[in-house]
C-alpha cells in the first residue's frame, strides 16, 4: 500500500457513541476580571467542527467565532467547557486566542483575536467521545449564546494514499489500511467508499456497477480496502479520488481527495519528402518523432508503408524493409526529445504515390502521418532523316533519332516505321521486327536525356513521292513521330549513232554516239558500249576513259542529268568488205536500261 499522510477527522472500530448531554459548567460572568472594560457586543457564536471524528493520541482543534451580523467580534469572552459524564474522554490541552486560560482539563477561557475566533484543543487517549460547549457570556439572548458539539474518539486510523503518477491506460490499484492506534492491530469491516468526482479523462473502479465512478469495500482482515482504477479510454489528464471511510451507518468520519495523473507520450510524426519525381528516380523522405508528451515513449517502432510505385532503396539508422514496409527501431524517447531517420526510394510506377507512417510505443499507437509524390514519366522525341531524292531501285538509309526529355524515365520504349508502297525493307542496325508494312524495333528503357539512333536501309521500288513515317511510344504513354518524304526519280536514257552509210576498204572514218537522259532523275553510272563487227576495228575516241576489250568498246560516262546528253566521237577502221553493223547500248545505276543504236 503507498505511503500517505494521515487525516485526522472520523471514526473507526469501537466507536462509542453517548448520548449528547450537555451542561453549562460556568462560573464566568459577562465580566471578564482580568479585562478592563465591558465585553464587545456579539449577536451570535458558531463553533467548528460540531461533530469530528478522531483517532485517539491525535489532537483536535475547536474554533469558535464571534459575529455580530455580517462583522467578526474581536476581544470577545469565550468559554470552553467539556460535558463530562461517567463515560465521557478527552481533555483540553491548549488555548489559543488572546489571553488563553486553562483552568483544568475541562474548562478554559479566550479572548477572541482580531479574526473573531478563539480555539480549544483537545485530546483522548482512549476511544469514547467528548461532548463539549462553547459559551460567548457577552450574549444576553440565552438562546443562542451557547453552541454544542462532539468529538468521537476512536482507535482504528486510516492510513490515505498518496497521490500517483501512472502510464495512461494501465489500471492503478490501491488501499486504504486501518489500524488501531492502541497495539497496531487491523481493523477489519470498516466501510471505505471510493468515488472518482471528476470525469475528464473518462475513468471507472474495476468491478463497479452503474457508470463505475462509485464503489464501497470494507477492509479486510488485513485492515486493507483495496480497488483498481482504471480508464474508460486511455488518455492523459488527471482523476480526482474522494476516499471516506465511514461508519456503519454510512456517516463520513475519516475523508481525502487522491490526485491520480495519467501520464502518457505525446508522439508526433512528420514527414517531408518530394511532392514529384521522375520515374525510375529517386525520392528521399526526411521522417522525425517528438515527444511532446509527459512520459517517456518506450519500445517506439516507426513503420512506412510504401506503395506499388514507389520501391525501397535505403534507409539510415538500421532502418530495414520487407515487403513493402520499412521499420526503425527507435527505442525510447524521453520527454522532449526527437528522433529522426530518412528513406530512399525509387519511383517506378507513375501517378500519386501515398506512404503511409505509423509510430507506435509500447504505451500504444502515438500518431500516423502520411506523404504524397506524384511520380511523373519522361516524353520522347522523335527526329528521322533522309535523302530528298533517290532513283528507282536504289537504297535509301533512314536515321531515325529518339531522345528522352523531361524529368523521368520512359520504359518499353518501341520504334515503329511505317513503310509505303513501293518501298522494301532491306535491314536495320538494330534488331527489328516486319508486320505488313510495319518495322517495329525495340529500345527498352530511356532514362532523362538518353539518346538512340536507329537506322532503316529499304529499297525504292517504283518512282514517286513517297512519306515514310516513323512512331515511337514508351509504356507511359509518352508518343512522338516524324516523317521524311523521299522522291523516287528514274532516269531514262535514249541513243543515238551516227556515222558514213559506205566507207572505202582500209580507211578510217567515225561514229558519233549521243546518250541522253530523258527521264526525271540522274542516271548515275551511265555506262556506254560499242561492240564492233569482225569487218571494223577501233581506232580512237573522244573521251581518253574508253576500254577496248577485243572487239568491245566501253565507256564510264558517269553521272548525267535530266535532260542531259554526252556525246562520244569513235573512230574506226574498215577492215574488211561488205555490210557490217555495229550496235552500241547504254546503261545507268539501278536499272537495266539498254537502248540501241546502229
Amino acid at each position: 500500500m503507498p505511503s500517505a499522510k494521515r487525516v485526522v477527522g472520523p471514526a473507526i472500530g469501537l466507536i462509542l457513541l453517548a448520548v449528547m448531554a450537555f451542561g453549562l459548567v460556568s462560573t464566568a460572568s459577562a465580566q471578564d476580571p482580568a479585562d478592563d472594560g465591558p465585553a464587545p457586543s456579539a449577536t451570535e457564536v458558531s463553533l467548528t467542527p460540531s461533530e469530528a471524528w478522531s483517532c485517539i493520541r491525535d489532537q483536535r482543534e475547536l474554533t469558535a467565532l464571534l459575529m455580530d451580523g455580517g462583522s467578526a467580534v474581536a476581544n470577545g469572552h469565550i468559554e470552553f467547557i467539556l460535558n463530562r459524564f461517567p463515560t465521557a474522554v478527552g481533555d483540553i490541552v491548549e488555548v489559543g486566542g488572546n489571553s488563553p486560560t486553562k483552568l483544568t482539563n475541562a474548562y478554559a477561557t479566550a479572548r477572541t483575536g482580531s479574526d473573531g475566533q478563539a480555539s480549544a484543543t483537545l485530546v483522548a487517549t482512549r476511544p469514547g467521545d467528548t461532548d463539549f460547549t462553547a459559551f460567548a457570556p457577552g450574549i444576553a439572548d440565552a438562546s443562542v449564546h451557547k453552541v454544542f458539539g462532539v468529538v468521537h474518539w476512536v482507535d482504528g486510523c486510516p492510513d490515505f494514499p498518496g497521490d500517483a503518477d501512472n502510464p495512461a491506460g494501465t489500471p492503478h490499484p490501491m488501499s486504504v489500511s486501518v489500524l488501531r492506534v492502541s497495539d497496531g492491530g487491523a481493523v477489519q469491516g470498516v466501510p471505505v467508499r471510493w468515488t472518482i468526482t471528476n470525469d475528464d479523462p473518462d475513468a471507472r473502479f474495476a468491478n463497479a456497477t452503474g457508470d463505475g465512478n462509485a464503489i464501497t469495500v470494507s477492509t479486510d482482515a488485513s485492515g486493507l480496502s483495496s480497488v483498481s482504477l482504471e480508464q474508460v479510454t486511455e488518455d492523459i489528464g488527471e482523476n480526482f479520488v474522494l476516499i471516506e471511510v465511514l461508519t456503519q451507518d454510512g456517516r463520513t468520519m475519516f475523508s481525502h481527495t487522491m490526485v491520480k495523473q495519467w501520464r502518457a507520450p505525446i508522439l508526433t510524426l512528420t514527414a517531408t519528402g518530394p511532392d514529384t519525381i521522375g520515374l525510375l528516380s529517386e525520392a528521399t523522405y526526411d521522417i522525425t518523432v517528438t515527444n511532446d508528451g509527459d512520459f517517456p515513449a518506450t519500445e517506439s517502432t516507426l513503420t512506412m508503408t510504401l506503395p506499388d510505385g514507389l520501391s525501397f532503396v535505403s534507409a539510415t539508422d538500421d532502418g530495414t524493409a520487407a515487403d513493402g514496409v520499412a521499420t526503425w527501431d527507435l527505442g525510447t524517447i524521453d520527454v522532449g526529445d526527437s528522433a529522426s531517420v530518412s528513406l530512399t526510394a525509387e519511383g517506378i510506377e507513375t501517378g500519386l504515390q501515398t506512404s503511409t507512417l505509423e509510430v507506435v510505443s509500447a504505451e500504444g499507437l502515438s500518431d500516423r502521418a502520411t506523404t504524397e509524390t506524384t511520380v511523373i514519366p519522361g516524353a520522347l522525341t522523335v527526329t528521322k532523316t533522309g535523302p530528298a531524292e533517290v532513283a528507282v531501285g536504289g537504297q535509301v538509309t533512314y536515321y531515325i533519332q529518339v531522345l528522352s526529355t523531361g524529368t523521368g524515365a520512359n520504359t518499353e520504349v518501341e520504334v515503329v516505321d511505317t513503310l509505303p508502297a513501293g518501298v522494301s525493307f532491306v535491314s536495320s542496325n538494330m534488331t527489328a521486327s516486319q508486320d505488313g508494312s510495319e518495322i517495329s524495333v525495340e529500345l527498352g528503357t530511356l532514362n532523362p536525356d538518353d539518346q538512340t539512333t536507329v537506322e532503316i536501309v529499304v529499297t525504292a521500288d517504283v518512282p514517286g513521292d513517297w512519306v515514310n513515317q516513323v512512331t515511337a511510344t514508351s509504356a507511359e504513354g509518352a508518343t512522338d513521330s516524324s516523317e521524311a518524304t523521299t522522291t523516287v526519280v528514274q532516269p531514262m536514257l535514249e541513243i543515238s549513232k551516227e556515222g558514213p552509210a559506205t566507207a572505202l576498204l582500209n580507211t578510217e572514218f567515225n561514229y558519233t554516239i549521243t546518250v541522253t537522259n530523258v527521264g526525271d532523275g540522274e542516271a548515275t553510272g551511265t555506262t556506254v558500249v560499242d561492240t564492233l563487227p569482225s569487218g571494223l576495228e577501233p581506232v580512237s575516241s573522244s573521251r581518253d576513259d574508253g576500254k577496248i576489250v577485243g572487239s568491245t568498246v566501253s565507256w564510264e560516262i558517269g553521272t548525267i542529268d535530266a535532260g542531259a546528253s554526252e556525246s562520244i566521237v569513235f573512230r574506226v577502221k574498215g577492215v574488211a568488205g561488205g555490210e557490217h553493223e555495229n550496235v552500241v547500248t547504254a546503261s545507268t545505276d539501278g536499272s537495266t536500261i539498254s537502248p540501241e543504236a546502229r
